[in-house]
């Protein structure tokens, strides 16, 4: 058997596809792995789960107002929002 005889039984990329095709085809591969990898290390970091935060204002005579709220939060979860009143001197109408 000569060269051009073995080269014709072994099968080759050329022969499943274009070297473009398979070129594309591993860089789509090279993405999907980067996004899942990047959605598994922020889950890691507890970027992507629920979270709160705390806004509060100081009003006039030393008042102030304070609210918990849930910042981020999932469809379903109980979300609890609390609002803290304060004065320093009695608040007279």
């Amino acid at each position: 058997m000569n060269a051009d005889e073995q080269a014709h039984l072994v099968p080759t990329l050329a022969d499943v596809a274009s070297t473009r095709r398979s070129r594309h085809a591993r860089n789509v591969r090279r993405v999907g792995v980067v996004a899942l990898l990047a959605v598994a290390v922020f889950a890691c970091l507890d970027l992507l789960g629920p979270t709160s935060a705390t806004t509060s204002v100081n009003g006039p005579n030393g008042s102030r107002v304070e609210i918990d709220f849930p910042e981020r939060t999932r469809p379903g979860l109980e979300s609890e929002v609390s609002v803290t009143l304060s004065a320093s001197a009695p608040i007279t109408g």
